[in-house]
């Protein structure tokens, strides 16, 4: 009885350790990707590219090919 509920346990803590995991990668890619975007935005108002920031918030792929282009 005691193996069985070691095991049931074990189960739990793993699927709890997993969704705890998960939640942290998200919040931490969310913040990577914030941070690129200021640093983006920041790089287009030093250029006077002001109108491509209209353009990164409609267009992802605008948005891709200037993260490229800055090398961000």
């Amino acid at each position: 009885m005691f193996e069985l509920g070691e095991a049931r346990g074990k189960i739990i803590g793993k699927a709890e350790g997993k969704a705890e995991g998960k939640a942290e990668g998200k919040a931490e890619g969310e913040a990577i990707g914030e941070t690129r975007m200021r640093m983006l935005i920041n790089r287009l108002i030093a250029d006077g590219r002001m109108d491509e920031i209209g353009k990164i918030i409609d267009s992802a792929e605008a948005c891709r090919e200037l993260y490229k282009e800055y090398g961000l």
